[in-house]
């Protein structure tokens, strides 16, 4: 296996200790103003990587996007939550995975909900559909990844989670080291951790020293501070940051497919 994300080489760092910056819009597909301002950080360069939620309403206009510059960095985002409360939605096998969904059939909101109800094999199923959608779209997916970091809830869920992706012989985002806040109650023992997550490894899946998810709830004029500390203390490895695009306007995207990458992009308010 070879990590087809964007690797980005930063800061003054010595042959022998480089560092290396992915940076990471998450869930494309969420909604048109998602996919509009993840498309447009693409083309300006500003993210390397992004993943598809397919579930979603903004699934099929990305999809389009993805399909026709298979040039660019999408990875599949794997779904078993839906936390907003007044945007909901469900699986990909709607009425055949019960113990995934709430009495309205929408995901439950979080991944300790999750931990709670999941059948395991409903999660199999389920996740196995998801990648499916994403590859009768013929997206070329460039890796597995998950959604409020649902598979390391628990110990079977993280086996799933692995197993995906050398069944699909894709790359799987995977911290080098167990981080506990990232991890559910049942999954806290760094020795199970590095179990589980060998037989990746030892197809060699490349593994991130670093995972940078705290920039959420920074205020916007405090961003720019932010992300400049952050790569200051960059430390040597492969790091990551997590980061949300959107438009706050209502905005409508207009793009016209054409042959072979480099397709143009248009943004109409």
């Amino acid at each position: 296996m070879v990590l087809s994300l964007v690797v980005l080489c930063v800061g003054e760092a010595k042959p022998q200790s480089p560092k290396y910056l992915v940076i990471h819009s998450d869930d494309s597909g969420f909604s048109a103003a998602v996919n509009e301002a993840t498309i447009r950080a693409m083309e300006r360069g500003v993210v390397s990587s992004s993943n598809i939620m397919v579930m979603c309403p903004g699934f099929d206009e990305i999809a389009k996007y993805a399909v026709a510059n298979p040039d660019r960095d999408f990875g599949l985002h794997l779904v078993l939550t839906a936390e907003k409360w007044d945007f909901r939605w469900g699986p990909v096998l709607k009425g055949q995975v019960p113990s995934l969904v709430q009495t309205d059939g929408s995901f439950w909101r979080t991944s300790a909900e999750v931990a709670q109800h999941a059948k395991i094999d409903d999660v199999d199923r389920e996740l196995r559909a998801q990648i499916q959608k994403a590859l009768d779209r013929k997206i070329r997916i460039t890796h597995l990844d998950h959604h409020m970091w649902v598979m390391l809830q628990r110990p079977d869920l993280l086996k799933v989670y692995v197993q995906l992706g050398l069944d699909f012989k894709l790359p799987i985002r995977l911290h080098r080291h167990l981080t506990p806040a990232e991890c559910g109650k049942l999954l806290q023992n760094p020795d199970e951790y590095r179990t589980l997550i060998q037989p990746a490894v030892a197809q060699g899946n490349p593994l991130f020293d670093f995972i940078e998810t705290d920039n959420y709830g920074v205020p916007p004029a405090q961003k720019r501070a932010y992300y400049l500390k952050a790569l200051r203390g960059l430390k040597p490895g492969i790091s990551e940051f997590v980061i949300h695009c959107s438009v706050n306007r209502a905005g409508t995207l207009r793009w016209t497919p054409k042959t072979g990458p480099g397709n143009k992009v248009e943004f109409r308010t």
